[in-house]
C-alpha cells in the first residue's frame, strides 16, 4: 500500500512538473517572439518596474553598497504594494539590474506556470482524478489571455496565483487540518493584504466557507473540551504566525522608507471610483479628465457610488449589466494579438466557452446528489472567487480586472467537461450545442454605447444629411465638416449647400486643441500604434474639413452631400430614444482602455453623453431614406470665432463651438 502511494505521489509530482515546464515554455516562446517589448511598460507596469529597481538599490545598500535608494521609495511602495515591486526586484537581480525584457517575461511566465500547477493541485485535492486535474492545468497553460499576460508586467497574473494558492491552502486546511496548512493560509492572507487589498473580500468568503465546513467542530466549542480548545489554539496561532511572517518585511520596508509602518497599500480608491462612476463619458478613463470625474477625485468613494445609484436608480440595472459584461465577457488581450495563429475573435469565443462551462460546472456540482464533498467544497471556493471580482464593477470594470478570477474557473469548467464526457448521452450533446451557442453570443457582446452603423457607398452613390436651422445669438464666423469617414479627393466629392468644395481633410489630432494634453495623447497613440504594429492613421478618429463660411445658411437648414467616386464607407448611428442629447463618439476625449475594449482595438473615442441633440437630419444612402432613428455622422461644427481651437468641450452646450 505504501509503495502504491509513493508511486502515485511521484506520478502526480512529475505531472505537475510537466505542466509547469510546458506552461513556462509556451509563454516564453510566444512572448519572446513579440518584437516590441513596450507593452511591458504600459499602465502601472512602469511604476512597478521603477519601484523594483529602487528596491534592489535599497537591498544592496543594506548589504553594504554605497548607493542610496531615492527618498520617494516609501511613497511608491505605499501606492504599488509589495508584490509587483518585489517581482520587479527579482527580475532586476536576475538581469544584473538591467531589467531586461527577458527577465521580466521570465518572472511573469513563471507566475503563470505556478498558477497552472496550483490549479492542477487544487483539482487533484478535489478528487477529480489525475487525468482531469492535468487537463485543468494544461487548459490554463494554453489559455490565450494567460499566454499574452506573461508579456505584460501587470499585477493580475500575481493576483491570480494568490487566489489559487488561497484556495489550495483552504482545501488543505479543510482536509488535513494541520497547523502548517493554517500557517500557509495565514502567509497567503498576508501576501494578499500587501499586494491586492481588494481581494480581501475573497478572503472573507473563503473563511466563511471554511467555517461552514467546520460547523460541527465549532458547535463543539459551545461545550469546551481540552482537545477542542487545543486544536483551536494551534490553528489560530499558526494562522497568525503565517500572516505576521508575510507582513513583517512589508512593515519593515514601509517603516524604513515611508517613516511609518502600514499594513496595506492604498490603490487610489477615490480616483478609481470617480472615473468608474462617470456616466457622462461611458465609465471610461479618459484624457483629458472629464469634469464629473475631476469633481469626484478627492471625495469619499462610497459617497460617489451612492450618489450615482440614487440619482440614476432606474438606470442602475442597465449600468451594472453593462459593467458585468465588460468585466467577465471581455478578454484580457489589450492589443488583440493573434496567439499562435488564433485570431482575437476566436479567442473571445473560447473565453465565452470557459464562462459557459464554468458556470454550468458550478451549478451542476451544487445541485448534484452524487458530487463528493471535496468537489463541492472546491467549487464553493471557485464561486467565492468569482463573486469577489464583482467588487470591481463600481470601478472602470475592465476585462483585465477579472483575469485573476479565470484560473479557478478552469476547475469548474473541467468538472463540467468531466460530467459531459462520462454521461455521453443525448442530454450531453444538447448541452454542448447550447454551450457553443451561448459562447458565440458572448463573443458578440460589444462594449460601446454608440450603436454605430456602416453604410457602403459604390461609385456614383450619395450620402446626404440635412441639419436643422442654425440658431445662435452669436454670428457664425467659422464652419467645418466633422466626420469619421475617410473622405479624400480620391474617393469622393463633397457638396455643401449645393456647392462643391475643395476637399482638404485634417486629422483632428493635428488640429489645435488649446491644451497641452493633446501632445500627451499623440505620444500615447504613437506608442500604442508602435506596440500593436498598426499605423497611427489607422486608429479611428474624426477629420475636420474647413468649409467656406459664406456658404453657411444662418437660421436655415444646411445640406451636406458626399458622392462616392470609389468604394466608400460612411458611418452613422442610432439615436437615443427619449433623450435630449445625441450620443456620439467623443471628438477630443481619448481613452486607452476604451480602445483596447473596442471590437477593432483601434477606437479610443469614448461615448460622449453631453452633446445636445441640437439638430435632426433626414439622411439618404443609395437613394434610400434611413429609418427615423438613424443619423449619419456628418456634422457641422460652427463657431463665432474666425480661428477657433477645438477643445474637449467642443459641441457641448457650454461651448461656443456647437455641433449641428
Amino acid at each position: 500500500m505504501a509503495g502504491n502511494k509513493a508511486i502515485t505521489n511521484k506520478t502526480e509530482f512529475c505531472t505537475g512538473l510537466m505542466i509547469f515546464v510546458i506552461c513556462l515554455g509556451v509563454d516564453m516562446i510566444y512572448n519572446l517572439l513579440v518584437r516590441e517589448p513596450g507593452r511591458l511598460h504600459i499602465f502601472d507596469s512602469c511604476h512597478y518596474i521603477q519601484a523594483g529597481l529602487y528596491l534592489t538599490v535599497a537591498i544592496q545598500h543594506a548589504c553594504g553598497a554605497p548607493a542610496l535608494p531615492p527618498a520617494n521609495l516609501g511613497q511608491m511602495l505605499l501606492l504599488d504594494g509589495f508584490g509587483m515591486p518585489y517581482c520587479a526586484a527579482l527580475a532586476a537581480l536576475l538581469s544584473a539590474n538591467k531589467m531586461t525584457p527577458l527577465a521580466l517575461i521570465f518572472v511573469q511566465s513563471s507566475i503563470i506556470a505556478l498558477t497552472a500547477v496550483t490549479t492542477y493541485t487544487c483539482a487533484l485535492r478535489m478528487k477529480l482524478g489525475l487525468a482531469w486535474s492535468a487537463t485543468t492545468g494544461l487548459l490554463w497553460s494554453l489559455y490565450p489571455a494567460a499566454i499574452v499576460s506573461a508579456g505584460t508586467f501587470l499585477s493580475e497574473p500575481l493576483s491570480g496565483l494568490l487566489v489559487c494558492l488561497l484556495a489550495l491552502a483552504a482545501i488543505l486546511c479543510q482536509q488535513e487540518q494541520r497547523p502548517r496548512d493554517w500557517c500557509a493560509f495565514g502567509f497567503i492572507t498576508g501576501a494578499i493584504m500587501v499586494t491586492k487589498p481588494a481581494l480581501l473580500i475573497n478572503l472573507a468568503l473563503v473563511l466563511l466557507i471554511l467555517a461552514i465546513s467546520f460547523r460541527q467542530q465549532i458547535l463543539q466549542l459551545l461545550q469546551p473540551s481540552r482537545p477542542a480548545l487545543k486544536a483551536l489554539t494551534a490553528r489560530t496561532l499558526a494562522l497568525g504566525l503565517g500572516t505576521v511572517l508575510a507582513l513583517l518585511p512589508w512593515l519593515i520596508v514601509t517603516a524604513a522608507f515611508a517613516g511609518h509602518a502600514e499594513i496595506m497599500p492604498s490603490r487610489l480608491p477615490s480616483t478609481n471610483m470617480a472615473l468608474g462612476c462617470d456616466y457622462e463619458i461611458g465609465f471610461w478613463e479618459t484624457m483629458p479628465v472629464p469634469p464629473l470625474t475631476l469633481h469626484n477625485y478627492a471625495r469619499n468613494p462610497i459617497r460617489v457610488f451612492y450618489e450615482l445609484a440614487t440619482e440614476h436608480t432606474l438606470e442602475m440595472p442597465a449600468i451594472l449589466t453593462k459593467k458585468f459584461a465588460r468585466l467577465y465577457l471581455g478578454l484580457f488581450n489589450d492589443f488583440h494579438d493573434s496567439v499562435f495563429g488564433l485570431s482575437f475573435y476566436w479567442q473571445r469565443l473560447l473565453h465565452g466557452l470557459l464562462i459557459v462551462f464554468s458556470f454550468a460546472g458550478i451549478v451542476s456540482t451544487f445541485v448534484s446528489k452524487n458530487g463528493s464533498k471535496e468537489e463541492k467544497f472546491g467549487i464553493a471556493l471557485v464561486s467565492a472567487n468569482l463573486l469577489t471580482h464583482c467588487a470591481y464593477m463600481p470601478f472602470e470594470s475592465l476585462p483585465r480586472y477579472a483575469f485573476s478570477a479565470m484560473p479557478l474557473l478552469f476547475i469548474a469548467a473541467t468538472c463540467m467537461l468531466k460530467k459531459v464526457a462520462i454521461a455521453r448521452n443525448r442530454n450531453s450533446i444538447i448541452f454542448v450545442i447550447a454551450a457553443l451557442a451561448l459562447a458565440f453570443t458572448c463573443a458578440q457582446v460589444q462594449f460601446d454605447d454608440v450603436d454605430t452603423k456602416c453604410y457602403a457607398l459604390s461609385p456614383g452613390e450619395t450620402a446626404k444629411r440635412e441639419t436643422t436651422a442654425i440658431k445662435s445669438s452669436d454670428k457664425p464666423a467659422w464652419v467645418a465638416l466633422i466626420t469619421d469617414a475617410n473622405l479624400n479627393k480620391g474617393n469622393c466629392k463633397v457638396k455643401f449647400n449645393g456647392h462643391e468644395i475643395d476637399l482638404r481633410a485634417t486629422n483632428l489630432r493635428d488640429y489645435p486643441s488649446g491644451f497641452p494634453y493633446q501632445h500627451t495623447i499623440n505620444d500615447i497613440e504613437d506608442l500604442l500604434s508602435r506596440i500593436g504594429g498598426v499605423n497611427v492613421d489607422k486608429l479611428e478618429h474624426y477629420s475636420l474639413i474647413a468649409l467656406p463660411i459664406e456658404l453657411l445658411r444662418a437660421d436655415q437648414a444646411n445640406t451636406i452631400e458626399v458622392t462616392a467616386t470609389a468604394p466608400l464607407t460612411i458611418f452613422g448611428q442610432k439615436r437615443e430614444d427619449n433623450q435630449d442629447f445625441l450620443l456620439i463618439p467623443a471628438l477630443r476625449y481619448f481613452s486607452v482602455t476604451k480602445m483596447f475594449a473596442s471590437e477593432s482595438g483601434l477606437d479610443g473615442r469614448p461615448p460622449d453623453h453631453r452633446i445636445l441633440k441640437a439638430a435632426k437630419s433626414t439622411s439618404a444612402v443609395k437613394e434610400k431614406t434611413l429609418s427615423p432613428d438613424e443619423d449619419l455622422r456628418l456634422f457641422l461644427l460652427v463657431s463665432p470665432q474666425a480661428n477657433p481651437t477645438v477643445d474637449a468641450q467642443a459641441g457641448h452646450a457650454s461651448s461656443t463651438l456647437r455641433l449641428w
